[in-house]
């Protein structure tokens, strides 16, 4: 958390050219169709190209799947499919809203 009304301090600089340019990177929900969750690091896809990382996942015995949390860059849409490379395999998962349940 940064006061912005506070006054000069290090980093002002940098951190106010991050905020202006909008972020890079936005963290969603991914819901996989099977019990096997990504894992932390797992290549996110979108089209065959890598757009971001998991950046936690577990099995969810209230829903009986997968979920995962990654970091995307450009976005995605509640509802878009996403591939996760995971394991050596690449699966399909569902963007989704939080909570999970």
């Amino acid at each position: 958390m940064v006061a912005w009304d506070k006054g000069p301090f290090r980093g002002r600089d940098a951190l106010a050219a991050e905020r202006d340019a909008g972020a890079r990177r936005t963290l969603v929900a991914l819901r996989a169709s099977d019990r096997r969750p990504p894992r932390e690091g797992d290549e996110v896809l979108r089209n065959g190209a890598v757009v971001g990382a998991v950046t936690s996942g577990n099995f969810s015995p209230g829903l009986g799947v997968g979920i995962a949390m990654a970091l995307v860059a450009d976005g995605a849409a509640i509802g878009e499919s996403l591939e996760v490379e995971s394991r050596g395999g690449v699966r399909t998962l569902k963007v989704v809203t939080l909570p999970f349940v």
